[in-house]
């Protein structure tokens, strides 16, 4: 198949992906039935975890109200885990609608959950990767190729045993944006992916369990030569090879929330990456894309992250 047809199913692909995934991301889950209030137990995790009263008011509360009556003896209490005037008011402010039946909870769901975690529904991620990946093909030893500048030597840079990676991921609800770049001697790694991570929480002990999968496009440049450089030369002149590539993340981790919407998390994922398309550049030469005498850039191995979110 011609790279040109490849690239076309690629994009067609990432976009069907793309929509399967916003439409998860805006698929919002429901916190509470209308007319089935809060319960006791639920807010003092709320109050004991952090979570702002007003986010709660405006999004839950004043639609579904409390399951209980606020005594003076309740009121007491809450504030004696924490609660200020502002859930004071909340709470006085919201209808009673009490269960229908009475019976204990043991447990509580992740819409229930969630505020506990996370302040918003958007969210930051910068974080710092170890690649530690086995490129399986697109390596160059010792190939001869004749420039305008000279015939010169081509030898591409290998990843290292142990390389490190820098990313930001920027997300809405389970779905984030993920920028993800690694630079070393003579081979860049530039990726952009889309990652969808569904919300797991370890009940209310602020600890959430990660699991992810990120398709990613990019570019992996390899400097496979360098040329003296000239009086007019701007850049320094060498002889590169620009590979497009796919590929994909499959993770799993662990996050801890210190209050709503702040976390540490540190994930480990697998990750395989292959070319669709590339470039070979020269000094003062037209791009060569076809005929290579050696194989399209790929590689797999495992990422590990250390991230911070809020």
């Amino acid at each position: 198949m011609p790279s040109s047809s490849r690239y076309r199913c690629l994009i067609r692909l990432l976009r069907i992906g793309l929509l399967f995934i916003v439409a998860l991301a805006f698929a919002r889950p429901v916190f509470a039935q209308v007319g089935v209030g809060f319960s006791l137990d639920l807010v003092e995790v709320w109050i004991r975890g952090k979570v702002s009263a007003e986010r709660e008011w405006n999004r839950d509360l004043s639609k579904s109200g409390i399951a209980f009556q606020m005594t003076p003896e309740i009121e007491a209490k809450l504030r004696e885990l924490g609660a200020g005037d502002d859930w004071i008011r909340v709470l006085r402010q919201a209808t009673y609608n009490p269960p229908h039946e009475t019976k204990i909870k043991r447990s509580y769901s992740r819409a229930e959950l969630r505020p506990l975690y996370f302040g918003s529904i958007g969210r930051v991620t910068p974080y710092v990767g170890l690649l530690k990946m086995h490129e399986t093909g697109g390596q160059v030893q010792n190939q001869f190729f004749n420039s305008n500048r000279g015939a010169t030597i081509l030898t591409s840079t290998p990843l290292p045993q142990l390389t490190t990676t820098y990313g930001v991921m920027v997300g809405y609800v389970p779905v984030a944006l993920d920028i993800e770049a690694q630079f070393h001697h003579d081979l860049l790694l530039l990726n952009l992916g889309v990652q969808y991570s569904p919300f797991i929480p370890i009940g209310a002990t602020k600890l959430r369990v990660i699991t992810s999968v990120k398709p990613f496009l990019g570019m992996t440049r390899q400097v496979l030569a360098h040329f003296p450089q000239q009086s007019l030369d701007t850049t320094e002149p060498v002889v590169d090879m620009l590979n497009y590539t796919y590929g994909c993340d499959f993770g799993a981790g662990l996050a801890y929330h210190w209050r709503p919407g702040h976390w540490v998390f540190a994930e480990i994922d697998y990750r395989f990456t292959g070319t669709f398309s590339r470039s070979l550049r020269a000094p003062e030469a037209s791009d060569i894309t076809s005929g290579f005498p050696w194989s399209s850039w790929s590689a797999r191995g495992t990422v590990v992250r250390f991230g911070i979110g809020f």
